[in-house]
């Protein structure tokens, strides 16, 4: 026990390290998968080409390449980044981009016939967003599953994933 209190200054800086790098990667996540996952529901092509790409780009690389891309390699075309705010952008992006299959899914769990009710009620203007409301709401589970997942990954003091 003596020892550990020796290194309590430590564990309290990579608490704090944690924190600061965890929760704006959460908000961007949050934002990111909401929009992007919105935006693959869209009827139109033009709409959905964006956020395939990104989604593609972001879950076909591991996360340390693309941390070593944005850090090391955005500068060479003059964007140079903070390493925490690098960090922030790849964890929140990259984790954003598997969040915005979870609201894909849960937009597309609406059955049919709440949309046709929602009409039928005349809730025109508003029928998209009732029926992705009352399916977002009960994604929460995946979200948190996806979180844990992640936070395991990339912040743990164990072995690291590729």
């Amino acid at each position: 026990m003596h020892t550990l209190l020796g290194y309590g200054s430590f564990l309290v800086d990579g608490a704090w390290m944690t924190i600061r790098m965890v929760v704006p990667s959460a908000l961007l996540a949050c934002i990111v998968a909401l929009a992007a996952g919105i935006a693959r529901t869209s009827p139109l092509r033009v709409v959905r080409i964006l956020p395939t790409a990104y989604i593609e780009i972001f879950r076909g690389t591991p996360c340390y390449a693309q941390l070593f891309w944005v850090f090391f390699v955005l500068p060479f075309f003059g964007f140079s980044i903070d390493p925490i705010t690098a960090a922030v952008f790849v964890f929140g992006s990259n984790i954003g981009s598997y969040g915005s299959e979870v609201v894909r899914g849960a937009i597309l769990s609406v059955p049919y016939g709440q949309r046709e009710a929602a009409i039928a009620l005349n809730y025109l203007r508003t029928t998209h967003w009732f029926c992705v409301s009352r399916r977002v709401t009960r994604c929460y589970r995946f979200w948190l599953s996806l979180w844990a997942t992640f936070f395991s990954r990339h912040f743990s003091p164990g072995e690291r994933a590729q």
